[in-house]
């Protein structure tokens, strides 16, 4: 569980010997909001925080909630708070940008939509995704739940990230993973 402050020794040296005007750190984890703390307070440059998430919630380990409290804290010396969400929003303040991945948009030679339902044989089915981590406290086996509990052929449950297994066990033949 200490892994990341292992991390976080590691990214503040290399800030240390590094050229920059700015820091931008995504997440309130270990290795990243601290890191531009640190920069802002000890070496003075600008410090912009990006939070997707609240990850303080998740961990049931005390000691991994420990850390993430830690690390939680450093956004009160960003400049600039940027939050995904208008419940972010409510807990850290800053500006609400949302963040829509469309990996179509920006990709040379995307993957069409028709390509991957053709190879998972699902042309005709509605789907219902979710793409991300896959922590317990992210609802994923109450989303599983319930598209089973549905019980429509004409419907596929997509989910895409790691770690997956430890839901496949709940899944049935509506849940790709």
């Amino acid at each position: 569980q200490l892994a990341f402050l292992d991390l976080y020794r590691k990214n503040k040296a290399y800030a240390k010997k590094q050229r920059f005007d700015a820091i931008h750190c995504f997440k309130l984890l270990p290795h990243t909001g601290p890191i531009g703390a640190y920069c802002k307070r000890k070496l003075n440059k600008n410090f912009v925080e990006t939070i997707d998430d609240y990850d303080v919630i998740g961990p049931k380990n005390p000691i991994k909630k420990l850390v993430l409290k830690w690390a939680e804290s450093s956004y009160k010396y960003a400049d600039a708070v940027t939050v995904s969400s208008k419940t972010l929003q409510s807990i850290y303040g800053g500006e609400l940008i949302y963040q829509v991945a469309n990996e179509y948009a920006f990709t040379k030679n995307p993957t069409k939509p028709s390509s991957f339902r053709k190879k998972h044989n699902i042309k005709d089915k509605k789907i219902i995704a979710h793409a991300g981590s896959l922590f317990g406290f992210k609802g994923i086996d109450i989303l599983i739940k319930a598209v089973k509990s549905l019980k429509r052929d004409d419907i596929k449950l997509v989910i895409a990230g790691e770690p997956y297994k430890q839901f496949q066990h709940l899944a049935g033949k509506e849940t790709l993973f």
